[in-house]
C-alpha cells in the first residue's frame, strides 16, 4: 500500500505548465507542514490535469489544502552531471481548506 494524506500551507504560488509530450496540465509546488510547534517539515507535491488545474486556479501561497495521493521516486541529473534523486508526493485528489487571512 502506497498512500498518504497530508494537510499543508502552500509555500509559494502554483504554476500551471503542460508537459511536453502529452501537452497535459502539471503544477509542481511545496506544503509547510507543522510537525510539532518546534519543527515543521516541507513536500514536494506534483499534480496533473484536472488537479493540477484545480490547483493553479484556486490556491496561492499560504493556502491550506489537504492533499491525498502517493509518494513516489524519480532521478534526473545536473547540468553538472550528478545523479539526484526527489521524492515527492503524486496528488489524486485536494481539499480546499483556508487561506492564510482567515
Amino acid at each position: 500500500m502506497n498512500s498518504i494524506n497530508i494537510i499543508g500551507r502552500l509555500t509559494a504560488d502554483p504554476e500551471l505548465k503542460y508537459t511536453s509530450k502529452e501537452k497535459k496540465a502539471a503544477v509542481n509546488f511545496s506544503i509547510a507542514y507543522n510537525s510539532s510547534e518546534e519543527h515543521v517539515d516541507f513536500f514536494n507535491v506534483v499534480a496533473y490535469e484536472k488537479v493540477a488545474e484545480t490547483i493553479a486556479k484556486y490556491v496561492k501561497k499560504g493556502n491550506q489544502i489537504g492533499v491525498s495521493g502517493r509518494l513516489t521516486t524519480r532521478e534526473y541529473t545536473t547540468a553538472e552531471g550528478v545523479t539526484r534523486v526527489v521524492t515527492e508526493i503524486l496528488a489524486t485528489n485536494i481539499t480546499l481548506i483556508n487561506s492564510k487571512s482567515e
